[in-house]
This record gives structure tokens, C-alpha cells and sequence, in this order.
């Protein structure tokens, strides 16, 4: 299972990164690391196919799951739908029981019954985690996903992503130094417009 990047180039109207070639595994967490603006969510979103990139291709191999998840730190404006409606909301999920195991997990199940507009932001993320995790897709990709997390939820989340890159692409991003030592295998930087591989931190 591979996640192919072939001489990408992302943005709006001009590049924030440019002539992307690279190849992700399962197997490993892969971190991008970077300064706000300088395209970390841009490329997220363009590998999710949420965005057209300007250029290049994005592919995912895969002969079992397919598909990409994405988790953003962006709250939708959503009325009148219920926590557990959310989860089930869309595309097929999973299980009744996987779902209340992951909402035991990360101890939401207080507010599954709750409105999603009534969450804070750290249970909107705890739920957004879930619901992207119950679609178990070809690559998971992460956007700031231990941001309003309390320490035991980030360690939680850590554990998890080194169980979940056995069956899947997970690439995040993050500012969060401590946490991206926790679970990753690769670290990745964007700088002046291009993707520096094999970071220190």
C-alpha cells in the first residue's frame, strides 16, 4: 500500500510547494513539519482531493482499501445532528461496537449524545478522529491531530497511529515536537516552497 506523489506542485493562484515526487508506505508515521503558511494544510487537502493541485498527480496503490481520510482543524457548522449521527453519517462506517470502543478510548462517550455545534473544540477533534478512523481507508492523513488534546489523549493517539501504520498510509502534521517524537518514523519539513525528507528534529 503506497501513497505516490509525482511532480506535484500546490496552491492557489501560485505554488506553495513545487515539483513534489515522493512515495509513502504503511509501515511508518510520516511527519510534516513547517511554519503556518507554507502549505502543510494546503498539501493535505490536495492529496485528500479536497483541493485541485496545479499541477502533478496524486496516487494511491492499494489492492485492499482504497480511498484517502483526512482530519483538519477546521469545525464544520453543523445544526440539529447528534455526535452519534455524525459518526454515522455519509459513507459506510464501522460497527456499532469498534465505534463505542473508540469513543471509550478517547472518553467521549459523555457527549455522544450531544449536538456537534454544542462541542468544544478538543471534543470535536476527539470525534473527528473517530469518524475518520471508523472509515479505514488506504491513507490517513492528519492535520494538527494532537491540538486540544489532553496528554493522556495524545498518548492514546500515539499508540494508536503505531497500530494503525501496520494497515495503513498515515501522514500528519504537526507543531508539536514532543508529540510528532512519540510516533514518528519520518519527519519532513517545507521550506522555501520545497519538501526537505529525512528531517532531525
Amino acid at each position: 500500500m503506497k501513497l505516490v506523489l509525482k511532480d506535484l506542485n500546490v496552491g492557489y493562484q501560485e505554488s506553495l510547494v513545487s515539483r513534489l515526487s515522493i512515495s509513502l508506505s504503511m509501515g511508518k508515521v510520516h511527519i510534516l513539519l513547517g511554519d503556518n503558511g507554507l502549505g502543510k494544510t494546503t498539501l493535505l487537502k490536495t492529496i485528500a482531493g479536497i483541493l485541485k493541485p496545479i499541477s502533478g498527480q496524486v496516487e494511491v496503490l492499494s489492492s485492499e482499501r482504497q480511498g484517502v481520510a483526512l482530519v483538519t482543524t477546521d469545525k464544520p457548522q453543523i445544526d440539529f445532528l447528534s455526535v452519534r449521527e455524525y459518526l454515522s453519517f455519509g459513507e459506510s462506517q464501522g460497527s456499532e461496537t469498534i465505534t463505542n470502543s473508540l469513543l471509550e478510548d478517547f472518553s467521549a462517550t459523555e457527549f455522544v449524545n450531544m449536538d456537534v455545534s454544542e462541542l468544544s473544540d478538543g471534543q470535536f477533534k476527539k470525534i473527528s478522529l473517530i469518524r475518520q478512523l471508523l472509515k479505514e481507508k488506504a491513507v490517513l492523513l492528519l492535520d494538527e491531530p494532537s491540538a486540544y488534546l489532553d496528554i493522556k489523549n495524545k498518548d492514546f493517539l500515539s499508540k494508536m497511529l503505531g497500530e494503525l501504520k501496520k494497515s495503513q498510509v498515515v501522514l500528519l502534521s504537526t507543531h508539536d515536537v514532543d508529540f510528532a517524537r512519540s510516533c514518528g518514523d519520518v519527519f519532513y519539513k517545507i521550506s522555501d516552497g520545497e519538501l526537505l525528507q529525512d528531517v532531525d528534529l
